[in-house]
């Protein structure tokens, strides 16, 4: 609880300023990007996350990671103030708040949909076009690869889930005959 109070803060602080500077886009998706890097990285975030490591030694590792990854100033000086006030843990936390906070303000609804097997690009377009017509919303759509499905879909848009899978229906099933 404590933990999402305070990547909530940040997140909200990051949000209003780059919103300020028309940035809210640009600077999403350089968090992700950079995030993506701790991620591909793990011994990377540990030392990040370790209080042994000095905050000078981190602020020269985070200053040649973004001589790599060309970053908005906004999102080098958020990093600092990170490793400044030992809150570099919050990354993965400050970055869905973030995410969910630009979302808001663009109007966008997110929606999930899981298949058993990569859906063509003219699939993910047409369900993504059906649930704008339903929900008058825009929709960003993120499709991923769950093969325990069998076959078809499950589809997830705010407290809603279609499941339309082969594993779905033999759940409900099993359900059906063990109550028989």
């Amino acid at each position: 609880m404590r933990e999402e109070i305070i990547a909530g803060e940040y997140a909200k602080g990051l949000f209003v300023l780059a919103r300020n500077q028309n940035e809210n886009e640009p600077v999403l998706d350089e968090l992700k990007r950079v995030r993506h890097v701790f991620e591909e990285h793990k011994p990377l975030m540990l030392i990040f996350k370790s209080p042994s490591i000095t905050k000078k030694d981190k602020l020269i590792i985070v200053d040649e990671i973004f001589s790599i990854i060309e970053c908005n100033e906004l999102v080098r000086t958020f990093f600092k103030l990170l490793i400044y006030k030992n809150r570099f843990e919050y990354l993965e936390d400050i970055v869905k708040v973030y995410t969910q906070l630009n979302d808001a303000f663009t109007g966008h609804e997110n929606l999930l949909v899981e298949s058993a097997v990569k859906l063509a690009h003219e699939e993910i377009e047409a369900i993504k076009k059906l649930f704008i017509s339903i929900t008058k919303k825009k929709i960003k759509l993120n499709a991923i690869v769950d093969d325990s499905l069998v076959a078809g879909l499950r589809i997830a848009y705010k407290d809603n889930v279609i499941d339309a899978s082969v594993k779905g229906h033999l759940e409900v099933l099993k359900k059906d005959l063990m109550l028989s």
